[in-house]
């Protein structure tokens, strides 16, 4: 393979990249200096006003002398302490061996010799999208020479054929193939790092400082005040430091960047660039339906005992769509001047420019290297939960991914069943209309076959009008939302920051009136969808009242089983449509109380907030209590991994003291997501087993429009 050279001009720029990084935080430590300065010629020159009076004008100076000392001290701990910043603790390591994984070693080493760098001395895995080649032991490493250690992504040897991944490692290997480059590469980066951590970390000490002066008499805590504003200062400067710094590294390490993907290119060709990088979206993309699906599983108290396999299974239900839109916005994305690496389209197009054919070819799956991939898989998830969930993760709560992705294929097939039977006019915003069924007198087998052939047809008719009307629904609905939160938070007269509102509220008048308006207009749309709503409580109820018929029942398979479950989840169904205003109006009010909170920073004074933030977190808490007490004694209607209990111990285990405001948002948020998914589970279930009376009545189930998209 070529080697890929670098010119006199590109090591000179990194160089003197590596100079200005360096100096940078010496500016920072010439300013403590200069501080330090400061505080010691008051100290040692204006003391001659200690003796300029007596009496209560002798306190008044003391107080003067010594506040720029206090001020002065509380400044320069607090810019001395981000010098002394501890790193960042290593999370669990695993690491493969020669022994274990010899053909993993026996190809690193062979791209290795292709690219001209050092061989690692380690090779680990974890649960990250990603590769990465870094020093061993940090600074010790730089110094010391060719120490390098390489850390592989299962998911990412799980999602790319043998070639792309060759073609990552290539790119890894080729920063360290430059020797000195990539050593003053490794002192900009931790020199960037630093800055991020210093400026944006706080610890004990800043909430102490925040918290100093409030039992102090005004007279003493005014010196806290200055000094806070001190210290602010001191992070501006860090601040403007740190971007300084991003804005001159960032040229170079794009550059860095391009170099490196010439290895790729050249190893695994040009073509073979563009896919990989595609690829690699895609796979950012499938983790985060991964991560909902793990909320899911999570919920009913069970994990996946292996994500590589559940992200790949996400990746194969990526839409067409979805792959249309990465690629529509790989062709907009522009760099910006800050951006470490460059725009996938910019590295795209120097990799089509350089028209390398590659040195290795290979559709096998990358994993084909490990020895044993699915063990290792399992290990690094594992470690994945562990830095999640700490010493809370039970082994207990995992189970096999198989199990679980045909758990969530039957959650799916029933979602689809629900769609078809609302004919995609379904949403958990508004509550299922579903007459009572039982302690009423029998009726004949043929109401109930009219009442079902009446309301299929009704439903049908109104199909159309009601998805059209549900889209602007859930408009109004935001807007709802959207407004009490900002009347929550204008009426205590703080500013409003518009970052997240769709609309402008200069006043919480504003805010009322536009509340006011996006509740007519939900009224006057629930009106438009009451036909179908009701229509559709009754087909519900007549296919569940025909499959206990014996005849029926008897042409069903699994009618019995379908029985028991909908004498279960009628039941609860019709309880959370019961109180399905009180479940939205609670989470109305945790909506304006996380709006309330979001601007407590800065605002930290204001009491006509910190009352609202009281008094609301008091009533979302009565609120998730009463709530948590009705369902104490209705029992859970799905299958948990804890076995058998209450909907109230399924929603949380306790509900938190007033005086915990984060917990107490925490639960009220966990109390309105399980209720509204249980309750659209439950009613998913339902239309499973009414789509088979159906089918089994001769109808053929309703479906949106191709065009359409269920609520």
């Amino acid at each position: 393979m070529e080697r890929v050279g670098t010119t006199v001009p590109y090591q000179l720029g990194i160089l003197l990249t590596t100079i200005f990084m360096i100096v940078l935080p010496l500016v920072y430590v010439a300013v403590i200096g200069l501080v330090c300065l400061l505080v010691w010629w008051h100290m040692t020159h204006n003391h001659v006003i200690l003796g300029a009076a007596r009496g209560r004008g002798a306190i008044l100076t003391l107080i003067i002398y010594l506040a720029p000392l206090v001020i002065g001290g509380i400044v320069i701990v607090f810019m001395f302490k981000p010098l002394f910043a501890p790193p960042a603790k290593e999370g669990r390591r695993r690491s493969l061996t020669p022994t274990s994984d010899p053909l993993l070693f026996e190809f690193v080493e062979r791209i290795c010799g292709l690219v001209g760098a050092a061989m690692p001395r380690r090779i680990d895995v974890d649960c990250d999208i990603n590769a990465s080649a870094s020093f061993r032991r940090g600074w010790l490493s730089l110094i010391l020479g060719h120490d390098l250690v390489l850390t592989i992504g299962m998911p990412l040897a799980a999602g790319l054929s043998l070639q792309q991944f060759a073609g990552v490692l290539a790119h890894e290997f080729g920063h360290f193939s430059q020797g000195a480059g990539m050593r003053l590469t490794y002192i900009i980066r931790s020199i960037n790092f630093w800055f991020v951590r210093v400026v944006y970390q706080r610890d004990a000490w800043d909430e102490w400082l925040e918290t100093a002066a409030d039992g102090m008499d005004i007279r003493i805590s005014w010196v806290i005040y200055v000094a806070r504003a001190c210290v602010w200062l001191t992070r501006r400067i860090l601040w403007l430091l740190m971007y300084a710094g991003h804005l001159v590294a960032g040229f170079m390490l794009r550059q860095m960047e391009f170099d490196a993907d010439k290895y790729e290119t050249r190893l695994a060709g040009s073509d073979n660039f563009a896919a990989t990088s595609r690829q690699l979206k895609l796979l950012a993309l499938a983790w985060r339906g991964a991560e909902h699906d793990l909320a899911t599983y999570h919920r009913d108290g069970r994990l996946v005992d292996c994500l590589p396999l559940l992200l790949m299974a996400n990746m194969k239900q990526i839409p067409k769509e979805a792959q249309q839109l990465i690629d529509k916005a790989t062709a907009e994305t522009t760099t910006s001047w800050f951006d470490s690496h460059p725009a996938d389209k910019d590295r795209i197009a120097a990799a089509k420019a350089e028209q390398a054919p590659g040195v290795f070819h290979s559709n096998l799956p990358a994993r084909v290297l490990f020895s044993n991939f699915d063990a290792i898989a399992k290990g690094v998830t594992w470690d994945y939960y562990c830095s999640v969930f700490g010493k809370m993760v039970d082994p207990k709560s995992l189970h096999s991914t198989t199990e679980m992705l045909a758990r969530s294929e039957s959650y799916q097939s029933a979602d689809k069943a629900r769609d078809r039977f609302f004919a995609g006019a379904f949403t958990a915003l508004r509550p299922l209309r579903l007459p009572i069924m039982y302690g009423e007198k029998p009726r004949p087998l043929a109401d109930w076959q009219g009442d079902l052939a009446e309301t299929h047809q009704t439903m049908e008719t109104h199909a159309t009008d009601c998805r059209d009307a549900l889209a602007t629904y859930d408009q109004a609905d935001t807007r709802l939302v959207q407004s009490r939160q900002a009347r929550a938070v204008l009426h205590t007269g703080v500013p409003l920051r518009a970052g997240g509102f769709e609309a402008v509220y200069r006043t919480a008048t504003d805010a009322s009136r536009m509340r006011d308006a996006a509740a007519n207009e939900m009224s006057r749309i629930a009106m438009r969808l009451e036909p179908l709503e009701v229509a559709a409580g009754r087909r519900l109820r007549a296919a569940i009242m025909l499959l206990f018929d014996p005849t029926i029942a008897q042409r069903i398979q699994g009618a019995q089983q379908m029985q028991r479950e909908s004498s279960e989840l009628v039941p609860v169904v019709a309880q959370v449509a019961s109180l399905h205003a009180t479940i939205l109006e609670l989470r109305n009010n945790k909506a304006a109380l996380a709006a309330l909170l979001g601007h407590v920073s800065g605002n930290e004074r204001n009491e006509a907030l910190v009352r609202e933030v009281l008094e609301l977190t008091r009533t979302v808490r009565t609120q998730v209590g009463e709530l948590r007490a009705v369902y104490e004694r209705v029992d859970y209607p799905f299958d948990h991994a804890a076995g058998k209990m209450s909907i109230a111990q399924y929603l949380i285990k306790v509900v938190p003291p007033a005086d915990e405001i984060g917990a107490v948002y925490e639960a009220a948020n966990e109390v309105v997501e399980k209720l509204l998914q249980m309750y659209a589970r439950a009613v998913s279930r339902l239309c499973v087993i009414a789509e088979a009376v159906e089918t089994d009545q001769g109808y053929q189930p309703l479906a949106p429009a191709a065009d359409e998209v269920a609520v």
